[in-house]
């Protein structure tokens, strides 16, 4: 797929987390730790799930409400509009995301779904934007 418009057909499916980083001036951190795991699931129903987990959390413990930068999970529903994904959180490990749309920017490149969060600034005045890559699970 190449980095033309993105039409909703393109985006249904199942897609995994290949990397999560949180962009700070020009610094990238890895969020979720080296290699994260996850899972986005968008239906033609509207319909949208997340999974966003650094692969030691369920090892070393810690409470999703806490520990959102190694365990995050929400769903609800979801669209496209000019380019960017709007997820709807109806539920969410996070309560304080319970309600909130999320917008993603979205581009292809290759093969992979790549979206970025919309830029927010920290009380100290820091902007943060967070670039996550998916792409299609391998078939068993």
């Amino acid at each position: 797929m190449s980095n033309a418009k993105i039409e909703m057909n393109d985006v249904l499916g199942s897609w995994v987390l290949l990397s999560c980083d949180e962009l700070s001036g020009d610094t990238p951190k890895a969020m979720y730790g080296a290699t994260p795991q996850g899972q986005i699931q968008y239906t033609d129903e509207g319909r949208m799930s997340a999974f966003l987990m650094n692969p030691n959390w369920p090892t070393e413990g810690g409470e999703a409400t806490r520990d959102f930068n190694r365990f995050l999970s929400y769903a609800g529903t979801w669209e496209l509009k000019d380019g960017k994904v709007h997820h709807q959180d109806t539920f969410c490990s996070l309560p304080s995301m319970i309600g909130q749309t999320l917008v993603r920017s979205a581009e292809f490149v290759g093969d992979e779904l790549h979206l970025r969060t919309e830029p927010r600034t920290s009380k100290s005045g820091k902007t943060y934007v967070q670039h996550l890559r998916w792409a299609r699970p391998l078939a068993k």
